[in-house]
């Protein structure tokens, strides 16, 4: 079993019977904030109490964590799951919802020209860094014109996040727009 890079900034797409999920690395959803805890509890010491306690609670609450897109071949269902477990959030639409899955790149103000956008048009997409100059973005296109962003990736990024799209569009049966 190969063991994923936890430096790797492009989400990972795992398929676990009728159901593909696209999210962190899980790498490094784990990795950092348990590096985190054992730092604080090695070298915390001159750490005053109340904040020691406050860190700790948060890598420990950044554990559980979630943030996916689940795709349900079956029952042809997109879902996205965001928060911390147990109370974590999820809603969905159907496939027959999607018009297609975008590729974009954001493009910078002095780049950008009529009739090439400059940014996805997630409203959500600049907290996911999809409107850096230079970011390459993930997204479906929705058949009411709306757009939601999957995933945002660096340049140096952008070749797994194609083969991502690629293969989401074709285990979904979406239209694969760049």
């Amino acid at each position: 079993m190969k063991f994923p890079n936890p430096f790797d900034r492009a989400p990972a797409l795992r398929r676990s019977g009728d159901t593909l999920t696209l999210g962190p690395n899980p790498a490094r959803r784990i990795l950092f904030p348990l590096s985190g805890l054992v730092i604080l509890f090695a070298f915390g010491g001159g750490i005053p109490k109340p904040l020691f306690w406050v860190l700790a609670a948060t890598a420990a609450v950044a554990l559980l964590g979630v943030d996916s897109w689940s795709f349900d071949l079956r029952r042809r269902v997109v879902r996205r799951r965001a928060g911390v477990l147990p109370l974590a959030r999820s809603w969905g639409f159907d496939f027959d919802q999607v018009s297609d899955v975008r590729l974009s790149e954001a493009l910078p103000p002095a780049r950008s020209r009529p009739g090439i956008e400059a940014a996805p048009r997630d409203p959500a997409a600049g907290l996911l860094g999809a409107d850096r100059p230079g970011w390459h973005s993930l997204s479906l296109d929705l058949a009411n014109g709306k757009s939601v962003t999957l995933a945002a990736v660096p340049p140096f990024a952008a070749e797994k996040l194609e083969a991502i799209a690629a293969a989401l569009s074709e285990a979904c049966g979406f239209y694969l727009s760049r």
